[in-house]
């Protein structure tokens, strides 16, 4: 097959822009790696001879990267987006890009951030996408993706210079990307994802949580179905959201959500943002 043509939906294109202001679909985290890391590694698996993207929120660090064709398994041409998001192919067939003029004929169409079915429509499938691909993955000898990882054993997949305290625990299945420390008595329950350069203080608990990269924990925290990214705490059930003041994570985070939560039941509804 002659091609595979990314193209983000007009509603992930939204809820990335919302919760990651200024970044660009494609470089959106995903398990470890960004997802058009996924997207290529998927490509190659699935036997296509080049890859394209039309990116509308375009990224020049990106471009560059992907110029140097040593880098990438097979061909990938990355482009940028002009005017709106196509909603048909017969909208992005007018867009005249080198692959789209055999659509029809030799070019397969990705709608969207989806990879090995798993899609990110909005937040909280993005925070199960990443769950359910480390689950599915790591340390499956029938693994789709590979998950990044310095060493790997029992379900833990380690970067670079991971520094873990005494009493660390985890349940499988976790990553622990370069450079993260955690401190003593840090429980990880699975699935759980700690980003590059992040900061676990003493006697947190994470379970089912994707921490961010250089992100700071502050000591003795649960988090359950989080999503941290600097200082901002998302909770993936009601999609609401707070940012912290100062920098890092402080321990004040979790009676506040404790009293949004009383608070969203009185109403019986979840509102989609929510800021302190």
């Amino acid at each position: 097959m002659k091609g595979l043509l990314l193209v983000p939906t007009i509603e992930e294109t939204e809820w990335v822009q919302t919760v990651f202001p200024g970044l660009s679909p494609a470089l959106l985290p995903i398990c470890g790696k960004r997802f058009i890391d996924y997207a290529i590694e998927q490509a190659w698996l699935w036997n296509f001879d080049v890859v394209e993207v039309l990116d509308w929120h375009y990224s020049e660090a990106l471009a560059k990267e992907l110029s140097v064709v040593e880098r990438n398994i097979l061909p990938v041409f990355y482009e940028k987006g002009e005017g709106p998001l196509p909603k048909t192919l017969d909208d992005l067939k007018r867009l005249s890009t080198p692959l789209t003029e055999n659509i029809n004929r030799d070019i397969s169409v990705v709608w969207g951030l989806q990879l090995d079915r798993r899609r990110a429509r909005s937040l909280s499938e993005w925070h199960n996408s990443n769950l359910d691909m480390l689950a599915a993955n790591l340390g499956n000898p029938e693994a789709v993706f590979t998950i990044p990882g310095y060493f790997q054993k029992e379900g833990l997949s380690l970067g670079r210079d991971v520094k873990l305290g005494k009493g660390f625990q985890y349940d499988a299945p976790a990553l622990l990307m370069n450079e993260v420390r955690c401190e003593r008595n840090v429980h990880i329950q699975g699935p759980c994802i700690v980003g590059n350069g992040s900061y676990i203080s003493e006697g947190t608990h994470l379970e089912r949580t994707v921490i961010c990269d250089n992100t700071y924990i502050g000591p003795n925290l649960t988090l359950t179905d989080k999503i941290v990214r600097g200082n901002r705490v998302i909770d993936t059930v009601t999609g609401a959201w707070i940012d912290i003041e100062e920098p890092g994570m402080a321990r004040k985070v979790v009676p506040q959500f404790a009293w949004l939560d009383k608070i969203l039941k009185l109403l019986g509804g979840t509102p989609t943002l929510w800021r302190a």
